[in-house]
């Protein structure tokens, strides 16, 4: 690949104008002008970078004439891609200056004809990021101002065409704006008089409270000629606040208010406004004028305010909240103070703190009072269905309930208690009541990033409390249940944002005494049998949340008992979960058990109890094996992982019959990938963690070569791959090494005595490592997924382990030649003639048999072994691949379209595992090894380079009479 791309790039370039060039992918197009203009350290060199100003403006110039001169229309991605490749070179005044003495601009604009309505969207934008470009400079700015295209792309985006052409054009007039004012305050008063223009003409002069049956029929029309300019207007206004503390940001919003009267206009289409889509396009401009209004009346001027004096600026943020309140626009106020977040994040750091009383301060928080405002919705559920003398008696009954009501009490200020006093009444009767609930649960969740700790607190504590009072309530009024099951929604989004909110802060009890409360809250929950299906899933999350966040009073404490804690119910509760008629319950029950499982093995060990006293690991077992849903058989070896790391757990597994056995069948006759993958991943923890009887590990060690080598799932050769990096480590360790090292001294178990490691002893050693590796067919195994082209993690995978180990051998001079290699037992030697080691963590058993079962996917053949002899190392390491996977085709295929007959095809037998010598294994290693890593690692960085990108675009044209590939 050429390292100077300046050749590859004009090439393309005119590729880009020759008639009859058709790009078939617009990304490539989109790549280019990202390495071109955004990415030089993945793309172009310097010498092009440095040719830039001179290269691109002179393909714009030829681009044009060549369109001009032809005075055909080029297609739609070029042109796009010419229009941005303008905005990106004119972003510089002097090439800007340039190009305008040529006319460019003018030409290339007529050329594209913005107003035609056949004309593309993405052109559209190009030219709009054309002209804003032109912002960056003096120059550029005064020739939009001499110019007339700044009202096309107001009218463009006014028309609402696309998403992204109204995205473009607000950015572009707000820039506008703030630009314009800096140097003709004029221009930018004609600016402000066409976007106000519409509601000039459209809000008459009304007497207030006056509204007549006329004026309610013209409400939706003037609101459908109004709503492109009131966001048009509240784009620019957001735009203007998030930079508020820019002065001319400041400047052009007094303008708006001050010349151009923006508050009383929208007060006088307030008047008129009935649709509910109106007013809050109204209030929401209103709103944002009251954020202004406090920034310009308390920024920078004091430090401390007493919300108690008559502060009429701050007054009207909640005069808009009172009046959506009496309108009954429960939706509109939820919108308000959830966009009420991001307007206060953009000028808080400015404002005072307010405070009820100065000799005793008790800050006020104006975020407070939006939380307290967006969880009232939720709070009337619980009043509506408690009750109000339910409601006051929980509060004397419940010590901690009461403390924070207090606490909520102490935070809100006057006008929002009267809110609530006012909103209470209108929200009790409301038939709607669960969805504007539900909807106030939704932008909880959207504003949970921008609370800080203390406000998600708040919110945290008012839904647990909501949960008991629903449970409290069912536990009356049992005929509750089927009228809460039917607002489904709100109770599974209910019990969703309460573990969104746990998992976002890592709530302790120090936090919120609540927090305690929350695995008895999902237990109570779950003892209602009627619940539907996935409101039991959400119940089932939430223990499993509580248990790996510490939530129960024990586990808080750091007390490890169950015996007085809600873990004690969790047991039998899971137990009759795992035989629910309903997949996703049992998937669900298997998670919470794997977490059980991961905290018991050393965090709580009083978690055993959990398990054991349930018998949930032969059920877990049995899932395994035999579940209907792929998902959950996952899932149950998921957990199967976790208990064989804990001793009570495989003591108990142990008294399964054939256990390992039954593990060892489910990576070999299960159908489904995710399924085997966690198989592997299993015997990998069981090789780990548990000592091994010879004869098992003699399987493993078979079942996992097939896995590694020719298993149709990547996944699973991945996994099975590092069950070969344990296999490695298991024999370095054995051998001395401690922590990737090996000290001066060790320990002998074979010697009884202390061995000095010192070079020769430590290349010995590694040699009957390699021996060893060798006869367990690890050798082979890293060979074979070295050749493994279709699989990119299995490469990389490989790779890295052999180079590891590689680089071991080389710090030791192990090489294929010189080296006094012991010669392993022949391929034609059955396995179980070679003794069990003394290395290995296998306990002392009789001898192996070496007909054992495997699934048809796993047969070797006795011949191919038989023709590994004598070869050349090339046909050596192809022939490792070729002998799994050339027999038995015939078999294979039944095993994939008669699933039901694969335990009778199970007989069938292996002879013989795949040795290669450890001569052969340093033989590849010093000849193939190095140049297949250094071809790959430039494959693998080629794969994003900016070189690839160029030659696929010039291959893509190049190739255009080839039909596409068959995808049948």
């Amino acid at each position: 690949m050429e390292t100077d791309y300046t050749g590859k790039i004009l090439r393309v370039l005119k590729k880009l104008l020759e008639p009859d060039f058709k790009i078939k992918n617009d990304v490539y197009l989109n790549s280019l002008l990202t390495h071109l203009t955004t990415r030089p350290e993945n793309g172009c060199d310097i010498n092009w970078k440095i040719m830039t100003k001179k290269r691109l403006p002179s393909w714009l110039e030829e681009a044009i004439s060549q369109w001009e001169k032809q005075g055909t229309y080029p297609s739609p991605a070029i042109l796009s891609f010419a229009l941005n490749v303008a905005s990106f070179v004119c972003k510089d005044e002097q090439t800007f200056v340039t190009l305008n003495s040529r006319n460019i601009y003018e030409r290339l604009i007529t050329l594209i004809n913005i107003n035609k309505p056949t004309t593309a969207p993405t052109v559209k934008v190009g030219y709009i990021k054309l002209v804003s470009s032109f912002l960056e400079h003096k120059s550029g700015l005064q020739w939009i101002i001499s110019t007339n295209y700044w009202s096309d792309i107001m009218s463009l985006t006014l028309k609402n065409q696309t998403l992204y052409i109204t995205k473009e054009g607000y950015k572009f007039v707000a820039a506008l704006l703030v630009k314009s004012v800096k140097i003709n305050e004029g221009f930018c008063s004609n600016v402000m008089q066409l976007i106000m223009a519409p509601l000039n003409k459209n809000a008459p002069c009304i007497p207030q409270n006056t509204v007549t049956n006329t004026m309610e029929v013209r409400d939706q029309a003037i609101y459908q000629s109004l709503c492109s300019s009131l966001a048009l207007l509240t784009e620019i206004l957001q735009i203007l606040l998030e930079n508020i503390t820019a002065e001319a940001s400041l400047k052009v919003y007094m303008m708006f208010n001050e010349r151009f009267n923006l508050e009383g206009q929208i007060q006088s289409l307030l008047r008129i406004a009935q649709n509910e889509e109106f007013l809050f396009d109204l209030y929401r401009i209103l709103y944002i004028t009251g954020f202004f209004d406090l920034y310009l009346q308390f920024a920078g001027k004091v430090s401390i305010v007493d919300c108690s004096a008559d502060l009429s600026k701050s007054s009207k943020l909640f005069n808009i909240f009172t009046e959506n309140v009496n309108k009954g626009l429960v939706i509109n106020l939820m919108k308000l103070t959830y966009i009420g977040h991001t307007y206060w994040k953009n000028i808080s750091k400015s404002m005072p703190v307010c405070v009820r009383n100065t000799d005793n301060p008790i800050p006020i928080l104006f975020e407070d009072q939006m939380v307290m405002l967006q969880l009232y919705p939720i709070i009337s559920v619980s009043f509506k269905l408690l009750g109000a003398k339910k409601a006051e008696n929980k509060l004397y009954e419940d010590e901690v309930r009461d403390h924070y009501v207090d606490r909520i009490l102490d935070k809100a200020s006057v006008p929002t208690v009267r809110i609530f006093f006012q909103w209470k009444n209108c929200l009790m009767n409301n038939p709607y009541l669960f969805d504007h609930a539900t909807l106030a649960l939704n932008y909880l969740i959207k504003s949970k990033v921008m609370f800080t700790r203390d406000l998600g607190v708040t919110v945290f504590q008012t839904l647990i409390y909501c949960v008991q009072d629903i449970l409290n309530v069912l536990k009356e009024q049992s005929e509750q249940i089927s009228v809460l099951a039917k607002e489904f929604n709100f109770m599974a989004l209910l019990l969703d944002t309460i573990a969104v909110y746990i998992n976002e802060f890592n709530f302790t009890w120090r936090d919120s005494l609540e927090s305690i409360c929350v695995m008895n809250v999902a237990i109570d929950f779950l003892s209602i049998s009627s619940w539907p299906t996935k409101l039991v899933v959400k119940g089932l999350k939430l223990i499993d949340i509580s248990i790996s966040k510490y939530l129960t009073p024990n586990m808080a404490l750091l007390i490890d008992n169950v015996r007085d804690s809600p873990m004690a119910a969790v047991g039998p509760m899971l137990y009759a979960k795992l035989h629910d008629s309903s997949w996703e319950v049992r998937d669900t029950a298997l998670e919470v058990i794997c977490t059980i499982s991961h905290n018991a093995d050393k965090k709580f060990p009083s978690f055993r109890d959990t398990v054991l006293d349930a018998d949930l690991t032969s059920l877990v077992l049995k899932m395994a094996l035999h579940d209907g849903e792929s998902f959950v058989r996952a899932t149950a070896v998921k957990c199967l992982q976790q208990m064989v790391k804990v001793q009570d757990f495989w003591d108990n597994l142990l008294k399964c019959e054939n256990v390992q056995e039954k593990i060892i069948q489910i990576l070999q006759n299960e159908t489904e990938g995710i399924v085997r993958s966690e198989a592997a991943t299993l015997l990998v923890d069981i090789y780990e963690h548990r000592e091994i009887s010879a004869e098992v590990l003699t399987k493993y060690y078979d079942v996992m070569t097939h896995a590694a080598v020719a298993d149709l799932h990547w996944e699973v050769k991945v996994n099975a791959l590092k069950f070969w990096e344990k296999v490695i480590k298991h024999h370095l360790t054995h051998q001395g090494m401690i922590d990737g090292t090996f000290p001066k001294v060790t320990f002998s178990k074979e010697n009884r005595k202390i061995v000095t490691l010192n070079e020769v002893e430590i290349k010995k050693r590694l040699i009957k490592i390699l021996n060893q590796l060798s006869e367990t067919g690890c050798l082979a195994v890293l060979v074979a997924a070295l050749q493994d082209d279709c699989d990119l993690e299995v490469l990389k995978t490989a790779t890295n382990i052999t180079q590891d180990f590689v680089k071991l051998l080389r710090n030791y001079n192990i090489q294929s030649s010189g080296a006094n290699l012991s010669t392993p037992p022949s391929p034609l030697t059955p396995f179980n003639a070679v003794p069990s080691p003394p290395y290995s963590n296998a306990m002392p058993s009789g001898s192996t048999d070496s007909y054992h079962s495997m699934s048809p996917l796993s047969q070797f053949s006795e011949s191919s072994q038989h023709n590994c002899l004598g070869q050349s190392l090339d046909d050596m390491t192809d022939s490792i691949l070729d002998e799994i996977m050339n027999a038995q085709d015939l078999t294979l295929l039944q095993g994939i379209y008669n699933p039901g007959d694969q335990m009778s095809s199970n007989a069938l037998q292996m002879k013989f595992r795949r040795v290669l010598t450890p001569n052969d294994f340093l033989k590849f290693i010093d000849t193939d090894f190095e140049m297949q890593v250094n071809d790959r690692e430039k494959w693998l960085s080629g794969m994003d380079a900016f070189g690839s990108l160029l030659d696929d675009i010039l291959k893509e044209y190049d190739s255009s009479d080839v039909n596409s590939m068959d995808c049948y």
